[in-house]
């Protein structure tokens, strides 16, 4: 088992439901993370109902019989774990950068995280 710790850009709702499952599903058997750097990673994590861009960091449990391809995208350090199987993952940390701002904010840890969102939708 390898245990990287990589990037994703995904919106809010999705990086709740990976926090509560654990898990990150693939998409037509693929998986995207960054090994550079969460900064790559906003575009992907752009979420219009909460007006901000977000990156998880995520420890990933990548089992042996697992590939993991590097590829040439716009976002340095893509990997793509190909699997037709959930990854377990762990969520580390959250970056956030709101609409139209230049600064990132960074929570860290899993209640954290969950506090953060929890007070979104309230």
């Amino acid at each position: 088992m390898n245990s990287p710790v990589w990037y994703h850009g995904a919106n809010g709702d999705n990086i709740i439901q990976i926090i509560r499952e654990g898990k990150m599903r693939p998409n037509n058997g693929q998986i995207f993370y960054s090994s550079s750097g969460y900064s790559g990673c906003f575009a992907m994590g752009a979420d219009l109902k909460r007006r901000a861009c977000y990156v998880i960091q995520v420890r990933c449990q990548i089992p042996n019989d697992v590939r993991v391809e590097n590829r040439s995208t716009n976002v340095p350090g893509t990997k793509v774990v190909l699997t037709s199987s959930p990854i377990t993952v762990e969520v580390l940390e959250l970056y956030i950068r709101a609409a139209k701002a230049t600064t990132v904010s960074i929570v860290k840890g899993r209640s954290a995280i969950e506090k953060y969102f929890s007070t979104l939708s309230h």
